[in-house]
């Protein structure tokens, strides 16, 4: 028997000149190395026995090397591949994919836009999800569970039912009514969103309100019942739609129902002054028990029969019809004129007339007396007076005649 610790290796010539030294030692470490000192030191390579674990190590140790320290084989620098495989993946020429080709990375270029990545079909081209090189995404059907996505790059169309309520477009049936002066009610109805999914909401209303008061839907609390805050933000935002606005008044409680069914119920501090006109109010739709203004400066309208209990005019008001002013034109004239109250009826001092000026009353043309009125002063002008067959004028003061007087009745003259 004979021993040896170690032995080198003379190898051929690898430049004019020089060789290369291969050591091998078999005793308590045993390696084979050629350039490295130990193991993944240097430059080189490395094989045996440290710290009493197997280990290799091929390379420079500071930059690109394979190594396995017994446990884990390393590959550091760059690893160039054009077939095989790798964790089950297809290592072809420029792309790397499953082994049914549906899905893959490639590193192609052609000059265009190429795919990079891709699932679902063989031909990347067809493949329902795709990523360009220019990073635009193509994809059948996505679940986003975090972060935000820009309004900008959204195109195409959303299914209604991926976004939340408060996005979607809505009605409603719940008839909304006033039950006095700081409570707003509601009857029950549906809420319907523009997705097709129906709420149940029960009857209820907004309690003695003392602000502006919001009802609104919020699903994480309820979607059988509205809900209603004085504060504007808490009726808004995720889960949430709100429904109307109301607020309490000294006359009575008023509120606007934003969509569907609930009608408005509005005060005249919220019209806008000389904003509705006959343009804008439909043919039988004004309906009330009593109209209250504090002035109702003027009516153009055909308002049929007027029932009333007392009608006052003011220092410039008048009722006519065809006379334009005071005895001014064919018609009659009931009103105010030049600081009194006057009246005319007839074709406007012409021929046939009769006029209050706030002093004399004037007849003009013929005029028929009726049965014993008691008149204090009559002052015919061009005209005929006749008192007829069994009526009697009783005249108080004086007679004054500028026409003609036929007298078939009974003039009586009284002192």
């Amino acid at each position: 028997m004979w021993a040896m610790d170690s032995f080198t290796l003379q190898a051929s010539p690898v430049s004019p000149g020089g060789t290369q030294q291969v050591d091998l030692n078999i005793l308590d470490a045993p390696y084979f190395k050629a350039g490295q000192t130990a193991y993944d030191t240097g430059t080189g390579f490395w094989i045996g026995i440290d710290g009493g674990t197997p280990k290799i190590s091929f390379g420079v140790s500071t930059g690109n090397k394979i190594t396995w320290n017994g446990t884990t084989l390393a590959v550091t620098g760059t690893l160039t591949a054009t077939t095989g495989t790798i964790g089950g993946w297809t290592i072809n020429a420029t792309s790397l994919t499953d082994t049914a080709g549906t899905v893959g990375m490639s590193s192609a270029v052609t000059g265009g836009n190429d795919i990079r990545f891709w699932a679902g079909n063989a031909t990347p081209a067809s493949a329902p999800f795709k990523v360009t090189e220019d990073g635009a995404v193509t994809c059948s059907n996505i679940t986003i569970t975090g972060g935000s996505v820009d309004v900008s790059t959204l195109v195409g169309l959303i299914g209604l039912s991926n976004l939340n309520v408060a996005a979607q477009g809505w009605s409603q049936t719940c008839v909304f009514s006033v039950t006095d002066t700081d409570t707003v009610a509601w009857a029950a109805g549906t809420l319907t969103t523009a997705a097709g999914t129906a709420y149940s909401i029960g009857a209820s209303n907004t309690g003695n309100m003392v602000a502006k008061t919001y009802i609104y839907l919020d699903i994480a609390v309820s979607t059988i019942a509205y809900q209603t805050t004085t504060t504007a933000s808490t009726s808004v935002g995720a889960g949430k739609v709100l429904v109307a606005v109301a607020q309490n008044n000294t006359t009575e409680a008023t509120f606007s129902v934003l969509t569907g069914q609930g009608g408005q119920n509005i005060d005249a501090s919220n019209i806008v002054a000389s904003s509705i006109t006959g343009n804008e109010v439909a043919a039988n739709t004004i309906t009330a028990g009593n109209l209250s203004v504090s002035q109702l400066s003027a009516i153009t309208a055909d308002l049929g029969a007027i029932t009333a209990g007392t009608i006052t005019v003011d220092t410039t008001g008048y009722v006519r019809s065809g006379q334009t002013d005071y005895n001014t034109g064919t018609g009659f004239f009931l009103g105010r004129s030049g600081g009194a109250s006057k009246f005319s009826i007839g074709d406007g001092g012409v021929s046939s007339y009769l006029t209050w000026d706030g002093t004399t009353l004037t007849i003009g043309g013929s005029a028929v007396l009726g049965t014993a009125p008691l008149i204090k002063e009559v002052i015919v002008t061009g005209a005929t007076v006749t008192i007829g067959t069994d009526h009697i004028m009783m005249l108080a003061d004086r007679l004054v005649m500028d026409g003609i007087l036929i007298i078939d009745g009974t003039l009586a003259l009284v002192a």
